[in-house]
């Protein structure tokens, strides 16, 4: 209920005409169902992409309608990612946001996500994977040099 409150007071804030405020139901109602689809559904029914100790899978291989949230395994096999897309097919249209606003410098996709990503692209390293855990201590290490010194 307290997230409705609030749906509501963003309307109240930033509602310019009475005319949006016909978009409040839609905008209630989107989340629980968009988390409900996603989380049932992509724990019952799809493809996966790696071996991971969990059931997930990935939707949809084209995911234009839920905005690259179908990819949920890949989610569940790098989640610190901002890519959910992992093959050629898979578009993840959030992620062209966040490309994006990095571009133009609102804020930065940090280095280690585009280590990430890059390895992701080449050979896939799970997070269980000596190499993963070794390029993240090594990524966590030079962070914490540049901080002493």
């Amino acid at each position: 209920v307290a997230w409705i409150v609030l749906y509501v007071a963003f309307y109240f804030y930033f509602a310019t005409a009475w005319w949006q405020w016909l978009f409040l139901p839609i905008t209630i109602t989107m989340g629980p169902t968009h988390g409900a689809i996603i989380n049932w559904f992509s724990h019952k029914i799809g493809y996966r992409n790696f071996d991971t100790d969990d059931d997930s899978t990935n939707l949809i291989p084209v995911d234009l309608l839920l905005i690259g949230e179908s990819y949920h395994h890949n989610h569940h096999a790098y989640t610190d990612s901002p890519n959910m897309a992992h093959k050629w097919w898979e578009f993840d249209i959030a992620y062209g946001f966040i490309w994006l606003f990095d571009k133009i410098g609102i804020f930065r996709i940090s280095k280690s996500d585009e280590k990430k990503m890059v390895a992701k692209r080449g050979s896939i390293h799970l997070p269980s994977d000596p190499v993963f855990i070794d390029n993240n201590i090594n990524l966590h290490t030079e962070k914490v040099e540049k901080v002493i010194a």
